[in-house]
């Protein structure tokens, strides 16, 4: 009985966390006017220069508005996210995950999605990946393309001059 209570106790210690280790919980604002005055209020908060975003550089700054200044002409004149077709609603999801990424400077595990056709059928799924894994298949397949592999006698080999 002693050994279970322990085994207990030892199995509920890492998840006994505070409030304050807690991550805040994410904001979900489904109207869109409620949403436009947080991305207006964002942007007074980055040109106002204070300490808060004094992280992130000019350039960073720039990408930044340009995707507010994206999102905000598709969501011009709109009321809630029902009044977005799918493929505006993929690009306003990849849009707040770039403006959240450079916010956070964590441009590489920014979550980026694209509309697609599901392989071996007519229907459309949406494939979201982290844009370094994006990265990272687009160059693996590149290199592929690029320096395929050949086979002689049982041993492949890259077809790059080093290996």
């Amino acid at each position: 009985m002693l050994r279970t209570f322990l085994l207990v106790l030892a199995l509920s210690v890492p998840f006994a966390v505070t409030a304050k280790d807690q991550p805040p919980e994410p904001v979900v604002v489904k109207d869109i006017p409620t949403f436009v005055e947080h991305q207006m209020a964002l942007r007074a908060d980055l040109e106002g220069g204070g300490k808060k975003f004094a992280h992130i550089k000019d350039s960073s700054k720039r990408e930044l508005y340009r995707a507010q200044d994206r999102m905000l002409e598709m969501l011009k004149g709109k009321q809630t996210i029902d009044d977005l077709n799918e493929f505006e609603r993929v690009e306003v999801y990849n849009l707040q995950e770039e403006i959240g990424s450079i916010l956070q400077n964590a441009e590489g595990d920014r979550q980026v999605c694209e509309r697609g056709d599901r392989m071996g059928s007519h229907f459309k799924e949406v494939k979201c990946m982290s844009k370094r894994d994006r990265d990272r298949a687009r160059d693996d397949y590149r290199d592929l393309l690029l320096f395929p592999k050949t086979c002689q006698g049982g041993t492949c080999s890259s077809g790059t001059s080093g290996g």
